[in-house]
C-alpha cells in the first residue's frame, strides 16, 4: 500500500493528537524532603598550632559548634597538617573526630596520609580526605596529634555535610 503525502500528514496528526496526553504532563504533585540536604548545608573548619601548650584548645585539638536543636550530618572530613620540628621521624599519631548524639560520645579515626616533605622548608606535609556519614549534636572535638611535641606544625581540620531539625529526626 503506498501512501500520499497528505495521507501521510494526516497519519501523522491523527497519531499526534491522540498521544497528547503521553507528551503532556497533566497534573502536577509537587513533593519535597524535609530534610533535604541543599537545605541546610554547614561547613566548618578549625586551626591547631602545634607549638602551643599540649593539652590547651588550639594546640592539638579544637571544638566545631553545632547550632542548638540542629543533628550535623558530616559528610566530608579533610585536614592540610604540616610537620617540622628537630625530629626526623614526624608524623602524625592520631587524626579524629570526637561526635556526640544523645549524650553519647564516640571518636571516629582517619587515615593521615604523608604527602612528602619540602626540600626548603624541610617541613613535612600530611593530609587527610574522607567521605563519611557521622552525626554530631552541640560539640565536636577535631584532634590531629603528631608524635613528637612541641612541634612547630600545624593543621586546619575541615567537615562539611548538612543540619537537620532535631525536632523532625525525633519526631517531636
Amino acid at each position: 500500500m503506498r501512501m500520499n503525502r497528505a495521507g501521510f500528514l494526516t497519519l501523522v496528526l491523527a497519531l499526534g493528537l491522540m498521544s497528547a496526553p503521553a507528551w503532556a504532563q497533566q497534573d502536577v504533585n509537587v513533593v519535597s524532603s524535609v530534610d533535604e540536604p541543599a537545605h541546610h548545608p554547614f561547613q566548618a573548619s578549625v586551626s591547631l598550632d602545634f607549638s602551643k601548650s599540649p593539652g590547651t584548645v588550639g594546640s592539638t585539638f579544637g571544638h566545631i559548634f553545632v547550632p542548638a536543636g540542629k543533628r550535623l550530618v558530616i559528610e566530608y572530613v579533610s585536614a592540610g597538617i604540616f610537620l617540622s620540628g628537630t625530629q626526623t621521624d614526624n608524623f602524625i599519631a592520631r587524626a579524629s573526630l570526637a561526635t556526640t548524639i544523645d549524650g553519647k560520645t564516640v571518636t571516629h579515626f582517619f587515615v593521615p596520609v604523608a604527602r612528602g616533605t619540602d626540600s626548603d622548608s624541610q617541613f613535612k606535609g600530611v593530609s587527610v580526605g574522607q567521605v563519611t556519614r557521622l552525626y554530631a549534636e552541640g560539640t565536636i572535638e577535631a584532634t590531629v596529634i603528631p608524635n613528637h611535641l612541641p612541634n612547630t606544625g600545624a593543621a586546619s581540620v575541615s567537615i562539611s555535610g548538612y543540619l537537620v531539625d532535631i525536632s523532625l529526626v525525633r519526631g517531636q
